[in-house]
């Protein structure tokens, strides 16, 4: 069993973080009994990470998008450094959810691909 809170800097793989918070380990935005647990990026397709995520218009990701819009507290942010592992930057909170058509416009110039969602965390 891994310790209640990961180590900022420390590197966990998927089911580490599933044990320490809850949720799926499958997703990037896993939930558990209403609520998002944690959030992955990648950052090879979202290089302004973590402070700014973007994400894609996946099956099933306007439920955990609401759950982040009404999310109070800071939640934990891993950093994909390879397959299988992630880096633990810390617990962040969801400033603002963006998904008006200038504000996707301008993530797509500068990611490189077109997001559904713009997540912006402090």
């Amino acid at each position: 069993m891994h310790e209640a809170e990961p180590r900022v800097g420390q590197i966990y793989s998927c089911l580490e973080q599933s044990e320490m918070h809850g949720g799926t380990y499958q997703k990037a935005l896993p939930e558990s009994g209403g609520e998002v647990t944690l959030i992955r990026f990648r950052p090879n397709i979202n290089p302004n990470g973590p402070d700014i995520i973007e994400h894609g218009d996946q099956a099933r990701i306007v439920e955990p998008i609401d759950m982040l819009r009404n999310h109070g507290s800071p939640l934990p942010i891993y950093k994909r450094i390879s397959d299988g592992r992630w880096e633990y930057l810390g617990r962040y909170r969801v400033q603002d959810i963006a998904d008006d058509a200038k504000t996707i416009a301008e993530r797509e110039v500068i990611c490189g691909w077109r997001p559904r969602y713009v997540i912006r965390l402090e």
